[in-house]
């Protein structure tokens, strides 16, 4: 599959971003800054296709050891993503954190997804931001619009027919019943 990675500075929502996306409570969500502080993944299906999600730490000077490694492992995830997500926080005015990660991002494959549109906007699409996906990771609204930007984004196209098995391990587990499947079927044959 493919990996996608979501950064940002903390507390713009991309753990509740992760949860959404995954569909279940997977990263530790407070208003504490810092919370995330090592990787945390997940197998999802996005348009018939598997993609691994990866939640990061918030992108920050950190003065923490934990916390900093928690940001290095941040940087080395999005430097080898297929795709990464940069959320801002639509509800804060942008800040200094916020135009030097979307100014660290122009030369990889991502997209600006904008949070908390369930809310009042502090700041207008524009500039890098001109093209940001309106999402609200709380509401779900703007999810189904995310993934087909997703889709388009990594250049693919969504499946016409949805595999019934994504799982690695499934399929193995399928083409090991269909091989001693005819092996059973050989055996019979006089």
């Amino acid at each position: 599959g493919l990996l996608l990675a979501i950064v940002g500075k903390p507390n713009v929502g991309k753990s509740s971003l992760f949860n959404a996306l995954v569909g279940a409570a997977r990263a530790i969500v407070t208003n504490v800054p810092g919370t995330t502080r090592d990787l945390v993944t997940e197998a999802i299906d996005i348009g018939g296709l598997r993609v691994t999600l990866v939640d990061t730490a918030g992108l920050r000077d950190a003065t923490d050891q934990i916390e900093v490694e928690g940001v290095a492992r941040a940087r080395r995830t999005q430097a080898v993503a297929d795709l990464t997500l940069v959320v801002l926080d639509r509800s804060q005015p942008l800040d200094e954190d916020d135009r030097r990660i979307i100014s660290q991002t122009t030369d990889i494959n991502r997209l600006i997804v904008s949070n908390k549109s369930d809310v009042p906007a502090a700041w207008v699409e524009r500039g890098a931001a001109a093209d940001a996906v309106p999402i609200s990771a709380t509401t779900t609204q703007g999810l189904d619009a995310l993934r087909e930007r997703i889709l388009m984004a990594l250049d693919v196209e969504e499946l016409d027919e949805r595999p019934e098995i994504t799982n690695v391990r499934h399929v193995v587990l399928v083409e090991r019943a269909h091989v001693a499947q005819h092996l059973l079927l050989d055996d019979d044959r006089p």
